[in-house]
């Protein structure tokens, strides 16, 4: 008798009595993996998510400022985008996923890429986070890893940017109305907190200097157009977007939520997102039922095998 014609007679009634027979097989695997299954749920470490909603202001002063003076601009020579095609709140996505603003982050705090990489475990009561001590020394502050693949001893921003992308950062996009969610996960609900709020401050700090700076180069370059032209309908354009590049200046200057603005800002989070440890047991469980009942039937099988020899 083939496997397929033994599974194809037997009945549900064949199948309790193969238990019968070989219930204390059964029972002892499911309860010897269901304890496994709990021990195992219980060392996982739990995830904390911290998330803040920002949005980029529609009506950004500064697209105004170089739609008002676009005329202006052209008489001058210089070219100034009134078509409203730059998206602030999509630059903004881009630049959070960006390797140039995470390398900032990793150059101002040196715990970031241990952090990322090289964590264990928390300590629940000091909520400190434990290091993997194969990884890195926390006293001596030196990483004493073996080197993974193409990466060596000690990390670089760009394996710590795979991590951080992959496993750490989420940004969506609402379609409707433009707010973005931004999301850090991790076993320390405080490094999520200040990672998050960070990411989002550097941010706009990265941005007012940007703006800043070519404001600056602009005024120069006005200057020396001022001082080049005798034409005055030349010159009171340039005169006034000098005018134009001094509020741009101003703005970048005195808002500190330049790029984007909070709706709900950055929390440390109280409650766990992950692992769902009763889901875990529960699939486990079910999955050590069908094997130990794979078990009795192939065993069954064999039995009736014989039997016809």
């Amino acid at each position: 008798m083939s496997l397929l014609s033994y599974l194809e007679s037997i009945t549900f009634k064949d199948y309790v009595e193969s238990i019968r027979k070989k219930k204390i097989i059964f029972f002892v695997f499911n309860l010897i993996a269901s304890i496994l299954l709990v021990f195992w749920a219980l060392s996982l470490n739990n995830y904390y998510k911290s998330s803040a909603l920002i949005y980029s202001d529609s009506s950004d002063k500064l697209s105004q400022l170089s739609s008002q003076y676009s005329g202006l601009a052209s008489l001058a020579g210089i070219n100034l985008p009134t078509d409203g095609s730059t998206n602030n709140i999509d630059i903004a996505i881009s630049s959070i996923r960006s390797k140039e603003l995470f390398k900032t982050l990793v150059d101002k705090d040196e715990n970031l890429l241990p952090n990322l990489l090289a964590y264990k475990s928390l300590n629940k009561e000091t909520g400190e986070i434990i290091y993997d001590k194969k990884e890195y020394d926390v006293n001596n502050k030196t990483w004493i890893r073996k080197p993974k693949g193409e990466y060596g001893v000690i990390p670089t921003y760009i394996e710590g940017h795979e991590k951080f992308i992959e496993d750490v950062l989420r940004v969506s996009k609402d379609i409707k109305t433009n707010f973005v969610s931004v999301s850090i996960e991790h076993i320390s609900p405080k490094f999520a907190y200040s990672l998050l709020e960070n990411l989002i401050s550097e941010l706009n700090f990265t941005s007012r200097q940007k703006q800043i700076l070519e404001s600056n180069k602009a005024l120069d370059f006005l200057e020396l157009e001022l001082l080049e032209n005798n034409i005055e309908s030349i010159d009171d354009a340039i005169a006034s977007l000098v005018e134009s590049e001094l509020k741009s200046k101003m703005l970048a200057n005195i808002n500190e939520e330049f790029l984007v603005k909070y709706i709900d800002k950055p929390f440390v989070p109280e409650k766990k997102t992950r692992p769902s440890r009763s889901i875990i047991c529960i699939i486990g469980f079910l999955l050590s039922l069908l094997i130990s009942s794979i078990y009795v039937i192939y065993s069954s099988y064999q039995n009736e095998k014989l039997k016809g020899n």
